[in-house]
């Protein structure tokens, strides 16, 4: 599961057009590309260009997108795929690395550094002793996310028949994503029916694009955190 809202700190570095995008902004432009973008991650040192997943069941991202108290650690816009998918594009699980330890994670190759997470409870200095580095001083516990990471640039590609499921809040956010997604195949039929006949084949080929598109739509599962009746 790879979600697209996230509550709490962004990287400065987060492209302009995507920090300015909603979750269900992002997830529209997700499925109109087909194709998840790849950014570097919060692990300390480590930039590498990487796509997060999730390999939690339902019932745990329903957790990872709860209240619990405050703010949601995530929003429930997201969109799931076999392992299989993630794993032939060169994904894995994260590889958890001790906070003591975590100098070494820049002599990894990239491949393995992107997929590095820190493990660490936090620690205090010894009184009077020097700060500590921020590897060691900070806390960092994301085990429940049962993260994996697709290392590089290219991110992931991947075609709609290759969703599992589709996460949103509502039914409602579902349709909404559609007539996104359908608007522009639907706005240049009707432009070319203004300017053809009716049996023209360029105005037959945009309306069968409008139909094929509705019906790949319809294939995709939707699912919500909370069952719907």
């Amino acid at each position: 599961m790879h979600l697209t809202g996230r509550s709490g700190a962004r990287r400065s570095d987060l492209p302009d057009d995507v920090a300015a995008m909603t979750a269900e902004e992002r997830l529209v432009s997700i499925l109109h590309d087909q194709q998840i973008r790849a950014f570097p991650s919060f692990s300390i040192g480590v930039d590498d260009p990487v796509v997060c997943f999730s390999e939690a069941t339902l019932e745990g991202i329903r957790y990872l997108v709860a209240p619990r108290g405050q703010a949601p650690r995530y929003e429930a816009y997201g969109i799931a795929f076999p392992k299989q998918t993630v794993f032939d594009q060169g994904g894995g699980p994260a590889l958890y690395v001790r906070g003591d330890e975590w100098h070494l994670v820049q002599q990894l190759p990239a491949q393995f550094r992107g997929r590095a997470t820190r493990y660490w409870p936090g620690a205090d200095p010894d009184p009077g002793g020097a700060p500590l580095q921020p590897a060691l001083a900070s806390t960092s516990l994301w085990t429940d996310e049962r993260e994996w990471r697709l290392v590089g640039a290219e991110g992931l590609s991947f075609t709609w028949d290759q969703i599992a499921y589709a996460l949103m809040p509502d039914p409602a956010s579902w349709e909404r994503i559609a007539a996104a997604l359908l608007a522009p195949l639907e706005n240049h039929a009707r432009m070319l029916a203004t300017a053809f006949a009716d049996q023209d084949p360029i105005v037959q080929e945009a309306e069968d694009d409008v139909r094929d598109c509705d019906a790949a739509l319809a294939g995709i599962p939707v699912k919500t955190p909370t069952p719907q009746p």
